[in-house]
């Protein structure tokens, strides 16, 4: 039980070393303050790369619990009101292929550490949207539009989020800012 604490705790600190490595580089080449993306990752995912999330009724909730029965590494879960998390420690192989099929039935879902909406990829990058580096060099780009059409920080954040569309409220830009603000 100690040897597999241990190893865990290995993993996870390669893991963010290797985050950290990624964004270190996109952001000597963007000029984008690291933190951005730390932040945006940590609203976005958590940290977590083999994640799909996507807007659904209970009763679609209902029917993605079976997905557990495939594979056990997977957790699916609902967060009110209408928010459906899917997610697996271990199988990038299966968060791909729910993320296909999601896709092929039109489904708007994010995907990946920095929760890439599916209208920003094609059916054949869903493998790579589970890549690291991809997934972050993406966001850069995404980000790097919505600065380019809003020229200001506070509504190119909102952009990230949301596209293009109105933005009020900016509810995102404050959860960004608390998070940049708590990023070491």
């Amino acid at each position: 039980m100690k040897v597999f604490l241990i190893l865990s705790v290995i993993l996870k600190i390669l893991f963010a070393y290797e985050v950290d490595s990624i964004i270190g580089e996109i952001s000597k080449i963007s000029g984008v303050d690291k933190k951005v993306y730390l932040s945006i990752i940590k609203i976005e995912s958590n940290g977590k790369q083999n994640i799909i999330a996507l807007n659904g009724s209970k009763d679609f909730y209902k029917q993605l619990q079976g997905l557990k029965y495939i594979d056990n590494s997977l957790e699916v879960k609902h967060f009110y009101p209408n928010r459906i998390v899917i997610y697996s420690n271990t199988n990038k192989n299966i968060i791909a292929a729910i993320a296909k099929e999601l896709y092929l039935l039109n489904k708007n879902f994010d995907l990946g550490i920095a929760q890439i909406n599916s209208s920003n990829f094609s059916y054949e990058e869903i493998p790579l949207m589970l890549d690291l580096k991809y997934n972050i060099i993406k966001a850069n780009n995404i980000l790097a539009n919505c600065q380019a059409k809003y020229q200001s920080i506070k509504p190119s954040i909102e952009c990230y989020n949301k596209g293009y569309a109105n933005h009020k409220g900016y509810a995102y830009f404050k959860k960004f800012i608390k998070s940049y603000l708590g990023v070491k």
